[in-house]
């Protein structure tokens, strides 16, 4: 308790006779801080401010306050107060607040309004708000009026995570996912029974169940380690283990979520440092169902991939197209000069194939055009038929040819002279043939 109403009825300190020794009866003295009243658990110890004499009226502008060190900032879905089972100790209107930040010298928090009532929302002896997960350290209850007027009673002052979850799972269990930092305290002789425990930073916890909601349970001690805690992907909380007062370790309901909609959910937890983190069972109720966890991170590393992957292959292709499209973007790049000579390329027209029934012919007028000019033939030797073709003269046509001239000298010898003399040209023609063989 950091601050209530100091004017006690009876005084705020209490000293109480104990028994130390049973067998020889020797007693000791203890004082007994009545503050403490509200949070020992007990509803038969109770706090009951001065009444009378002169005490102001109990109002919103005077209202008795109270606040209380939860020692760290946990997760708060309910506050509850109890008062004394009395016509007179009823609270007739309040406000219950929560901060994550308070100064106990000057009374400034960042206090944030959870819930606000009258006598109206008595149930029994207690007024019990809940309200959707809120994370603080410090509680403050405003009484600003009661059915006394002018003191206050109150038996109990409670806030911090309500379950409604019957099943018990020990985190231990092969259906959770865990890094290999978790390791299982049956295997540490120094560590209790009944806990999976994480000494590093970044350390994972992955549940996979099917239901509505979750509790989740660890041990706290002093310099003990922090988690957040994701509910299907998104921050849920954090998780404070570290008790920071020397306090023994002890198992605490320290997340719980609800309301989450009946379908698979998961919930991770990750270590923020070096210290502690002690995670004993989790709560589900009868109606969720388990599920084995996978290993999320390393489909969440393979899908990333894969998105970058399509990123960069849509990032390719379209520089490509860019730069097919448009010149521009080319010249910019390559240079006006490359562009030109590619484009000019690209303009050259195409040599048409050729049927294959022309082939042959190109192919001749192409060896035509090779041979060399000395080589072609000439038009007399066009019109000449080839010496190879000419067949040689068989040779009794040479012997009649030797046989001819012999019967003009016979005819000769009976003609007279000048007869003889002109048939001589005749002759010379019929030799005339034989001249293209010179040539030749």
């Amino acid at each position: 308790m950091l601050k209530a109403p100091e004017k006690i009825h009876g005084g705020r300190y209490v000293k109480q006779t104990m028994v130390v020794d049973p067998e020889t009866g020797e007693t000791s003295e203890l004082t007994i801080d009545t503050w403490s009243y509200l949070i020992d658990g007990l509803t038969g110890s109770v706090l009951h401010t001065e009444y009378g004499g002169g005490i102001p009226t109990i109002t919103a502008e005077n209202p008795h306050e109270f606040v209380i060190d939860l020692q760290r900032e946990q997760s708060i879905n309910f506050f509850s107060v109890t008062t004394r089972n009395n016509v007179n100790s009823y609270i007739t209107s309040y406000e219950m607040q929560i901060a994550t930040t308070y100064d106990a010298e000057t009374g400034i928090g960042n206090w944030k309004t959870v819930a606000e009532g009258d006598r109206n929302d008595y149930k029994g002896l207690t007024i019990l708000k809940k309200f959707s997960n809120v994370n603080g350290r410090y509680l403050r209850l405003l009484v600003k009026s009661t059915t006394g007027g002018t003191f206050s009673v109150l038996a109990e002052i409670d806030a911090g995570i309500e379950s409604q979850t019957q099943q018990v799972i020990s985190s231990s269990s092969t259906k959770l996912y865990t890094t290999k930092g978790w390791k299982n305290t049956r295997d540490i002789a120094s560590e209790p029974n009944g806990y999976m425990i994480a000494q590093k930073k970044n350390e994972k916890m992955v549940v996979k169940f099917h239901g509505q909601s979750i509790a989740l349970y660890a041990a706290t001690g002093e310099g003990y380690g922090t988690a957040k805690v994701y509910v299907d992907g998104k921050r849920a909380g954090t998780v404070v283990l570290d008790s920071g007062n020397g306090d023994r370790e002890a198992r605490k309901l320290v997340f719980y979520a609800e309301n989450l909609g009946n379908k698979e959910h998961t919930v991770e937890i990750i270590t923020q440092n070096s210290g502690k983190v002690m995670m004993n069972v989790l709560g589900i109720p009868y109606s969720a169902n388990l599920v084995n966890a996978p290993n999320i991170y390393m489909e969440r590393g393979l899908a990333i991939s894969l998105a970058v992957f399509i990123v960069l292959f849509a990032a390719v292709v379209a520089v490509l197209a860019v730069l097919v499209f448009v010149k521009g973007f080319r010249e910019k790049i390559f240079g006006s000069k490359v562009i030109q000579k590619l484009d000019s390329r690209e303009k050259k027209p195409k040599i048409a194939k050729k049927k294959p029934s022309e082939k042959p012919a190109a192919a001749q007028q192409e060896k035509q055009a090779e041979q060399p000019a000395a080589e072609k033939p000439t038009a007399a030797e066009k019109t000449e038929k080839p010496v190879k073709k000419e067949k040689a003269p068989k040779a009794e046509p040479e012997k009649k040819a030797a046989k001819q001239p012999e019967q003009p000298e016979k005819a000769e010898k009976s003609k007279p002279k000048g007869q003889a003399e002109q048939k001589k040209p005749t002759q010379k023609k019929a030799e005339a043939p034989a001249e293209p063989k010179k040539k030749k």
